[in-house]
């Protein structure tokens, strides 16, 4: 990322919490978007992050993620849409969209992408 030169850019690679917040210079001023993709599946703790992206977002700030779906809660990767709507509202979303807009074959089968977009 930081090859690309873009204004306005800073690549944080770490671990989302609420220390990193508190010290990485990036995140001193509140964000208007904040994108996941394939990421939200795989974490421990899917509601402690999804809190601090509230935090991070400006008044009328949007979190918009994509993961795959999962048919349940005990998958190892993969989100149900009802998980994913509870845990955009718990963290105080106000209007949450969930879908599964289109499907990948990934040679191993067919699997569907969730796309979750939350409006603060």
């Amino acid at each position: 990322m930081d090859k690309k030169g873009l204004d306005n850019v800073e690549p944080v690679v770490d671990f989302l919490t609420r220390g990193l917040v508190a010290q990485h210079p990036a995140f001193r001023n509140q964000f208007d978007l904040v994108v996941a993709s394939s990421v939200c599946g795989f974490l421990d703790n899917l509601q402690e992050t999804v809190n601090i992206i509230y935090t991070l977002l400006d008044e009328y700030g949007l979190f918009v993620h994509w993961d795959w779906v999962a048919e349940s809660d005990e998958q190892d990767y993969g989100l149900t849409l009802i998980r994913v709507k509870e845990t955009l509202f718990n963290a105080g979303f106000e209007k949450v969209e969930v879908s599964t807009p289109f499907e990948i074959d990934t040679g191993k089968g067919v699997r569907q992408v969730l796309m979750a977009v939350a409006h603060k």
